[in-house]
């Protein structure tokens, strides 16, 4: 594979500088050949950019039809993108970047984009103010009020990238969240087997008279949360959970449909459990991202990522019951390696630690 490198291509211009050095194994490939396969770009990008001299090898305009040798370097230059983004400062706690994506640890109470009533603030915002002026864009989304792992492109093409990778399953999320075990379970049969995974298959729609929010339909999208518990603490219980779908407030409808709402949870959880006699336990749901992996689509390489939870989830935690130690615990139990059914087909044996 051709390894992206720091090199600028030799001229000026606007757009996303992409690198590529060819190796002894890509000698004789044509240009098309290269960049197709390892840009992803198809035929018509293609000719889109040899037009504006927008790819070039060892500093030249090429033909895509030329043959490379080992040691030529292949620079495209992607086409600059329009946006109504507006850059808005602040501080990032970036987990991961490379040239085509970073992965933001997001806060709760921050909106992963902008929305029609609040245009400035977003993580959208924040991360375009720091890669201007390039564009940025979501590959997924987290709800204001879930703190953790945010994917986003550098770039329309990567974005399409990537967006691919998660419809095919390379691209994997998982969370923590604190869950109330209602009455209803007073012997203990959420989650009783302790190295076990529960998965929750319930299709998911839209309700019909409150477009905000999801409800359990057989007219619904198809949607699979798998879980484990934990650690429990009286009438609680800390669930890892891995995400098989992706749809709106997927994790907040199942587990309040199962009955076993997050705890803070303002809209799918009861608003009595809500406090406790010291005050609020926590202002939001109890959830965040924690865990992100994914197969690059451009590099072929599998990268993992972990936020670990933030304070307001721990004190909770406490506030119920529940051990510091059941935090240290959670952290190392990672979900590739737990045993969860989502992984059991996928490769990992190039896995980088």
């Amino acid at each position: 594979m051709a390894q992206r490198t720091s090199d600028e291509p030799n001229r000026e211009g606007p757009g996303l500088p992409f690198v590529l050095t060819v190796t002894q194994a890509q000698a004789g490939r044509t240009v098309r050949s290269i960049l197709e396969s390892q840009l992803r770009l198809s035929r018509r990008a293609l000719r889109s950019l040899i037009t504006t001299e927008g790819v070039m090898r060892n500093g030249a305009p090429v033909y895509l039809t030329a043959r490379v040798e080992a040691g030529d370097t292949l620079a495209v230059w992607l086409p600059v993108e329009t946006t109504d983004l507006i850059a808005s400062p602040q501080p990032l706690q970036i987990a991961y970047e490379d040239s085509e994506v970073l992965v933001v640890d997001k806060p709760a109470g921050v909106l992963s984009h902008p929305t029609s009533r609040e245009r400035t603030g977003s993580i959208l915002d924040a991360v375009y103010a720091h890669i201007a002026p390039l564009v940025p864009h979501c590959v997924h989304r987290l709800d204001r009020d879930t703190s953790g792992l945010l994917l986003l492109a550098k770039h329309a093409h990567f974005h399409h990238l990537f967006d691919e990778a998660l419809r095919r399953g390379d691209v994997h999320r998982a969370y923590l969240a604190i869950v109330h075990l209602a009455s209803t379970d007073p012997s203990g049969n959420f989650g009783a087997g302790a190295s076990d995974w529960e998965t929750i298959d319930l299709p998911i729609a839209q309700a019909p008279n409150a477009p905000s929010r999801r409800v359990i339909s057989a007219t619904g999208q198809r949607a699979v949360t798998h879980y484990r518990v934990l650690a429990r603490a009286a009438r609680s219980a800390l669930v890892m959970v891995v995400l098989e779908t992706g749809r709106t407030h997927q994790i907040r409808v199942h587990f309040a449909a199962v009955g076993q709402p997050l705890w803070g949870d303002p809209a799918y959880g009861p608003r009595r459990d809500l406090e406790s006699p010291d005050g609020q336990l926590i202002a939001r749901q109890a959830l965040h991202a924690a865990w992100l992996w994914f197969r690059h689509p451009v590099t072929g390489h599998e990268t993992a990522v972990f936020a670990p939870p933030p304070t307001d989830m721990r004190q909770a935690w406490c506030a119920l019951g529940g051990q510091v130690s059941d935090w240290p615990r959670a952290e190392d139990c990672n979900p590739l390696v737990e045993n969860c059914p989502i992984f059991d087909t996928i490769d990992h044996s190039d896995r980088k630690p």
